[in-house]
């Protein structure tokens, strides 16, 4: 037997080995340990841009779909891992992709952007299979130095495992929080508005360009609009290059024409969302239905319309089959301040009318019944008597004694009454 010198990497071997006795296991041989902790950020520092190494993607393995589509959810077993991923695999208690978020008080707006983000394949699987280590940008002013796209990493892990219920994403609103001060505590926040700062955030940690060239806006100057988006597209990504451009962001196409020389300017802006408004197909107009006779009330109708290409013909329609009157003998018009604004025949449009707008519907004599021509005038009645109730007399200052003995106003100014004594 050889002895070995110290610090040496050579060690002592017997000529056979000895056989395991009875009751004892094989040793197992160290495990391998990973270079990011899914259960949070302490062991986890964000490198400079020198350190980065490049690390190659093995091929991902078929198991479960994801509960939203079928699209296979990106999992790593190399051999080095496979105890470790079969300590994991006892440890699921639901399928992957199935995990909840346990809400933070009020922060339903945010576990509903997480979730809609972590359903998002691309995203999903360019987190997922550590990808992006390798394009964290540490010198960015703008961006958190790498935390928030380690800690949205660790999160979508979590959610994919399978080995929580439920996740509780307190150190990602933490690091949220520390850079945008409207969503510290607890309290409910506009979806939209921190999906958008989520975006923004992982962007600028994510972002290629380590220093920002300066950049003017591309104008159209005649040419085409291929050309043009293609050069503003090309000077944005001068400045932002990052997964999320990629994948999120797109152009807007902006016409102004100029009232004077009649000059055109196209542009081309990036954006990252757009925010669509829900469409509402229907409207409800209030209509006030007067008939010929004076001595009848006027009813009130709500009646239903396309928001999109309605007309007048419609709401007579409408009416003419609750009070059994002809479409033709009906009038409708839009009053307004206590005088008439508009009227309408039955071919206009009331796309411009909204829900608030007070609209009169009349019913006018037919020249059948008449026997001769109508004529339409439109008449305004002011009320000429004030509307103020008289509780006694002006000369006696007693009350009436009974209802029946009215109080006569004065045919001067109306607005004092007298008793018959």
């Amino acid at each position: 037997m050889e002895k070995s010198q110290p610090g040496s990497s050579q060690h002592s071997h017997s000529a056979k080995e000895e056989p395991l006795r009875v009751g004892e296991e094989k040793p197992k041989p160290p495990k391998a340990s990973s270079r990011m902790d899914d259960g949070g950020l302490d062991n986890v520092a964000p490198r400079s841009v020198s350190e980065h190494v490049p690390i190659s993607k093995p091929e991902p393995a078929v198991t479960t779909p994801k509960p939203t589509c079928m699209v296979q959810p990106m999992t790593h077993a190399t051999p080095a891992s496979n105890e470790r991923h079969e300590e994991e695999e006892e440890k699921k208690v639901c399928l992957p992709g199935f995990t909840g978020l346990v809400n933070l008080g009020n922060t339903c707006f945010m576990n509903s952007v997480i979730q809609s983000l972590s359903n998002s394949r691309e995203l999903r699987d360019y987190f997922h299979d550590r990808g992006f280590e390798s394009e964290i940008n540490c010198n960015n002013p703008l961006g958190t130095g790498g935390r928030l796209a380690i800690g949205f990493a660790v999160l979508l892990r979590a959610l994919w495992k399978g080995t929580h219920h439920a996740f509780q994403p307190s150190k990602l609103k933490a690091i949220v929080a520390s850079k945008a001060s409207q969503f510290t505590g607890y309290a409910q926040h506009d979806a939209q508005e921190f999906m958008a700062f989520l975006l923004d955030g992982l962007h600028e940690d994510l972002n290629r360009i380590q220093n920002k060239p300066y950049t003017e806006t591309v104008d159209s100057d005649g040419r085409l609009d291929e050309v043009v988006a293609e050069e503003a597209w090309q000077r944005h990504k001068m400045r932002n290059d990052s997964f999320i451009v990629d994948l999120f962001q797109g152009q807007f196409k902006s016409k102004l024409v100029c009232p004077m020389c009649s000059k055109v300017s196209i542009t081309f802006d990036p954006f990252l969302y757009l925010p669509v408004p829900l469409p509402q197909k229907q409207k409800v107009l209030s209509v006030f239905y007067f008939a010929k006779e004076p001595h009848k009330k006027p009813i009130k109708f709500l009646v239903s319309v396309s928001k999109e290409n309605s007309s007048t013909a419609e709401v007579l329609e409408s009416i003419s089959r609750n009070v059994r009157v002809k479409p033709e003998n009906l009038r409708l018009a839009e009053v307004g301040k206590n005088r008439f604004q508009r009227m309408f025949l039955r071919s206009h449009s009331l796309d411009t009318v909204s829900s608030s707008d007070m609209l009169f519907c009349f019913e006018v004599l037919s020249k059948d019944m008449a026997k001769e021509r109508v004529v339409l005038l439109r008449v305004q009645q002011r009320l000429q008597v004030p509307n103020i109730p008289i509780s006694k007399c002006a000369a006696c200052l007693k009350p009436p004694v009974c209802d029946d003995d009215k109080l006569k106003r004065c045919t001067r100014c109306y607005r004092v009454g007298y008793c018959n004594q």
